[in-house]
């Protein structure tokens, strides 16, 4: 497993540290674990650590499909924190692939970044 999360319910978020080579069964599975867990809330916001990540086995079609099966509510909003060039460009194109359905996601190189923009007030 390269994919691991905690449930945070007084930030109503949710933290995924992900590490090694991420697939997608690694994130289905993240994904099944998450909704049979009793603290999961659907409309809870995401942040998304790749900062550990060496390497993605994830085609943007593979990309399409996650964006498309979210357990999450479109409108919650999602960060990730990548720091390398690689991790960058590849949330950037999970970005892109999530914009295109109108969800709110963003890109950070910094965790601190990340939880500033998630505490942030939403605007409409």
């Amino acid at each position: 497993m390269a994919l691991s999360y905690t449930i945070d319910p007084s930030r109503r978020r949710i933290i995924l540290r992900a590490w090694g080579v991420l697939r997608e069964t690694d994130i289905v599975g993240a994904r099944t674990r998450l909704h049979a867990d009793p603290s999961f809330d659907s409309a809870y916001d995401e942040l998304f650590d790749a900062s550990d990540v060496d390497d993605f086995a994830l085609s943007k079609e593979t990309m399409s499909r996650l964006v498309d099966s979210t357990i999450l509510v479109p409108s919650n909003r999602r960060a990730f924190v990548a720091k390398t060039t690689l991790q960058f460009g590849m949330t950037q194109m999970f970005v892109s692939v999530s914009e295109s359905r109108n969800h709110s996601v963003q890109v950070f190189r910094e965790r601190a970044e990340a939880e500033a923009w998630l505490d942030s007030p939403k605007t409409i």
